[in-house]
């Protein structure tokens, strides 16, 4: 069994889920691992830390204005601001009718990327 939710994986993998596929492990895969790695050797304690700060940068999905563009625009946006931002991919562009985040969304994507240790 296998769970997509990035907010609960550690307490996925706690009740015996196999694994996670959650978005933004396409931004810090790396955040990931860590995560099952800690869960898989029963350090409940780090896992949580690390869960906590993966909870924290999934705030990128949040900077998008509401106002101006939906939850799915917001969210795709958001990861693939963070991975130009990373260097991973060269154009953060999204497709119509995606709506792209603005300059200043796009900075607070950044900011927390630096609060994450990702940048």
């Amino acid at each position: 069994m296998l769970t997509g939710s990035e907010l609960i994986a550690d307490s996925a993998l706690a009740l015996g889920a196999d694994g996670a596929v959650p978005g933004l492990a396409n931004v810090d895969p790396h955040g990931y691992v860590r995560l099952y790695r800690l869960c898989r050797a029963g350090d409940w304690e780090g896992a949580r830390a690390e869960q906590e700060r993966l909870c924290a940068l999934f705030g990128i999905v949040g900077v998008g204005d509401p106002a101006r563009m939906g939850g799915s625009s917001a969210a795709l946006g958001a990861f693939k601001a963070a991975l130009h931002l990373r260097g991973v991919i060269a154009c953060a562009a999204t497709a119509e009718p995606q709506v792209p985040l603005s300059g200043d969304e796009v900075a607070r994507v950044g900011k927390l990327l630096a609060g994450a240790g990702l940048l």
